[in-house]
């Protein structure tokens, strides 16, 4: 027999039932539990930091994998020594030091982006590289201090986090932390911030800060499954930095996209917390820098404006933009200031409108409009490589606690040495990169700072101006003959990319004198001058970069370019044979020379020089775009036609391609198929003027006369010096009789173009 169901006196009967807890019994029990939570996390908090070393990971990112900045080696006399990681060159400055250092030897090393690196110079005119000059001339402070510059190229405050890692191994003594400009440089995903509610996010948050917390994470982590069990939606970037700008596709990646950018600051915000935890964890003092940038002088890399404005109010915007940079050309402030009043009041999310009526206020003596209306061009920058308010603001909150590290306010040491208290290029030399006597002032107040807090001597400070003029000069002395040079052009290199012209014309000007016999500068000023619209002043420079160093084949092609658009085909076709004899099976110089033949009237043998090219090259999309334009002028369209669709073949992505199949369609009058390429060629170049005008005259020759209006207003906003926009823009209201537009926009394009005779016809035949 069964005997598990007996009770107690051996008789059948059913099993005991569990007595009922009481709701007293169960806030009892809550309470012994939550109990042992407070004291198990007070007993934590009791505990000192450095024994518990709770491992702070991003939640937020992942690395494919980690190298490290420094390696081991063993010198010549037997010591242990660290120095850069070859691999780690290209973005981080050679140092070498000691892996265990001398006794009484202070140990402060960098961390950071591309300022604290030197950029666009290097190590010994950083504020690093002025903090150890300063630090160590002639001894003066009576003690030996090491300052190592681990400012990375791009780097942003996550990666500045695996550095700080790293550097914790190698006995530091205090961190200097610049940090704040580079957040938005990688493309990454918040989807693990954007799928939770805001509830869910605070709760973590609340969790996160306590001692428990972290060490029952840290046990999870020793299990080795963190990866797959938590923040399965981290982005896992690639070991060194891949920014989006490197991209073939460069500031079109950038969208304006508010989701992203508050993943970006509460990442940001973590990472701040973590420096400070690690640094808190291991005992070493951090100071952070609050970072500073050029508003007054340096305009929003790209601006984008509302998506839904009406074509009239479009249309009205790009009148009263054109009106106000004629006011300011002509010394005209006041007048500007109200044509852009208006402006950002039809379009609020326009930066560079924003940045033009500022420095319109400035022009006009209004200093106090004008730094709220630069400030805001910069916060509405949709490609923002400038450190916004929130970053400012974060870390204005994170220091803000008497245990927390100290911040430095530059921003605010900068508008005192600024005039009218607007950061420019007084100070920095681009959007965000000091000065090399710049980063000597930062030094000297990091410096001060060292004294106050007693991490230096007060005889470390130099005592007088005199004494800070034979630093720099001792420096300067000791610094390589191309150092300038090599860190202006490379500068000039860059903002050309980025198509800050006249920024990049700035950079060159200020330097010209130490400029002028490098062929590269010569060679970026007149490329710069050809986008500015002054080709005659370019060809100059083309020509003495060609001079200086005729074997460089870009410049041989740029210069014969030049020639073939001012008409001097002969200067042109001399250029490219002499450059054909030095590179006879270059293909780039072959499809260049062919272009020119077609161009002159010599198809045939325009397309044998073609044809060589693509053989030599048959996946050039360049070459194919070529052989197709050859076809063109030369009337074989269908040809012509194939030889884009097999360029389309190649990058389906290229808005040129798609362009010039558009434009062959016409002429083999197959308009509905030119119409879509048309748009799908300004679909993936919203700025490829030359779409928006042929799509105009497309409409044009269609009769439909509004969207013609419209594509040649967004012709016009996009690229104001292409003469045919202002000539078939004006015809098209003489079509339509609207002859006061017709003149308004004939006399706008004289400004710019004087002698061009279909506008001066215009004006004349609409004379009252």
């Amino acid at each position: 027999m069964n005997n598990s169901a007996k009770n107690e006196s051996g008789g059948r009967g059913k099993p005991k039932a569990i007595p009922a807890v009481s709701q007293r019994q169960k806030a009892l029990l809550f309470l012994i539990g939550l109990f042992c939570i407070v004291f198990v996390e007070l007993t934590l908090r009791l505990i000192p930091a450095q024994s518990q070393k709770v491992q702070v990971q991003d939640p937020f990112v992942g690395f494919s994998a980690v190298n490290p900045l420094f390696t081991r080696y063993v010198a010549d006399d037997g010591t242990a020594r660290l120095k850069t990681s070859p691999d780690k060159l290209t973005l981080f400055n050679a140092q070498d030091f000691k892996l265990e250092k001398n006794p009484g030897t202070f140990r402060i090393f960098t961390l950071g982006g591309s300022t604290t690196y030197g950029r666009p110079y290097a190590d010994r005119t950083s504020f690093g590289g002025w903090l150890r000059t300063l630090l160590n001339y002639d001894g003066g402070s009576g003690a030996a201090y090491e300052v190592i510059n681990a400012g990375g190229i791009s780097y942003a405050s996550y990666r500045v986090c695996l550095i700080l890692e790293e550097l914790l191994r190698y006995s530091p003594d205090l961190f200097v932390v610049y940090t704040g400009h580079n957040e938005f440089l990688e493309a990454r995903t918040y989807g693990n911030l954007q799928s939770q509610s805001s509830l869910v996010f605070k709760m973590r948050k609340l969790l996160s800060g306590l001692k428990i917390y972290g060490l029952l994470k840290k046990a999870v982590h020793s299990t080795g499954i963190v990866e797959v069990s938590l923040d399965p939606e981290r982005s896992v970037l690639a070991p060194e930095v891949r920014t989006m700008l490197d991209s073939s596709a460069g500031l079109d990646l950038y969208e304006r996209d508010s989701l992203f950018a508050n993943g970006v600051f509460v990442h940001f915000r973590f990472n701040i917390r973590r420096i400070k935890t690690l640094c808190q964890q291991a005992g070493v003092p951090v100071v952070f820098l609050d970072p500073v940038d050029n508003i007054k002088d340096f305009s929003p890399f790209k601006s984008q404006g509302a998506d839904d404005l009406a074509p009239d109010i479009s249309a009205e915007l790009s009148v009263l933009i054109s009106e106000s940079r004629s006011h300011l050309a002509a010394g005209q402030p006041a007048d500007a200031v109200s044509k852009l009043t208006r402006a950002v009041g039809l379009d609020s999310l326009d930066a560079d409108n924003w940045f033009l009526l500022g420095r319109a206020c400035l022009a006009a003596g209004d200093t106090a409009s004008a730094a709220g209306y630069l400030h805001l061009a910069r916060e509405l920058d949709v490609c923002p490589l400038r450190a916004q308010h929130p970053v400012h603001r974060i870390l204005g909150e994170e220091m803000a606690g008497a245990d927390d590290p100290p911040l430095l306010d530059l921003p605010d040491l900068f508008r005192r040495l600024s005039p009218g208290g607007l950061i420019g290029q007084e100070l920095l030399i681009d959007h965000i990169h000091p000065r090399p006597e710049t980063n000597l002032r930062i030094a000297l107040f990091i410096l001060e700072w060292m004294i106050d807090t007693g991490y230096a001597g007060g005889n470390s400070y130099p005592a007088s101006a005199e004494r800070v003029t034979e630093i720099i000069r001792a420096v300067y002395q000791d610094l390589p003959d191309d150092y300038e040079v090599l860190g202006i052009v490379k500068l000039a290199r860059v903002l050309f990319w980025a198509k800050k012209f006249l920024e990049g014309l700035y950079v060159l000007d200020s330097h010209w004198e130490s400029l002028y016999q490098t062929p590269e500068a010569q060679f970026l000023r007149g490329r710069i001058l050809l986008a500015l619209e002054q080709p005659d002043e370019a060809l100059g420079h083309f020509r003495e970069a060609y001079n200086l160093a005729p074997e460089e084949k870009v410049v041989l092609a740029e210069l014969a370019d030049l020639y073939g658009d001012l008409g001097e085909i002969d200067r042109a076709t001399e250029v490219l044979r002499e450059g054909i004899k030095q590179f006879p099976d270059d293909a780039f110089l072959l499809a260049e020379y062919g272009m020119l033949l077609a161009r002159s009237g010599n198809p045939d043998h325009a397309m044998r020089m073609i044809q060589k090219a693509g053989r030599l090259e048959p996946d050039n999309l360049n070459i194919r775009l070529n052989i197709g334009n050859v076809y063109s002028m030369a009337g074989m369209y269908r040809q012509a036609e194939k030889a884009y669709l097999e360029s389309i073949e190649l990058d389906p992505e290229n808005s040129d391609a798609w362009y010039s199949l558009a434009n062959v369609q016409i002429k083999l009058n197959k308009l509905e198929e030119a119409e879509k390429d048309f748009q799908k060629a300004i679909s993936l170049d919203r700025n490829n003027s030359h779409a928006r005008l042929n799509l105009g005259n497309l409409y044009l020759i269609t009769r439909r006369f509004k969207e013609a209006e419209n594509a040649y207003r967004l012709a016009l906003k996009s690229k104001k010096t292409l003469p045919g926009i202002y000539e078939n823009l004006a015809k098209l209201y003489v079509i339509t009789g609207d002859d006061s537009s017709a003149k308004k926009i004939a006399h706008e394009g004289l400004e710019l173009f004087p002698r061009d005779s279909i506008l001066n016809e215009i004006v004349s035949s609409n004379q009252p």
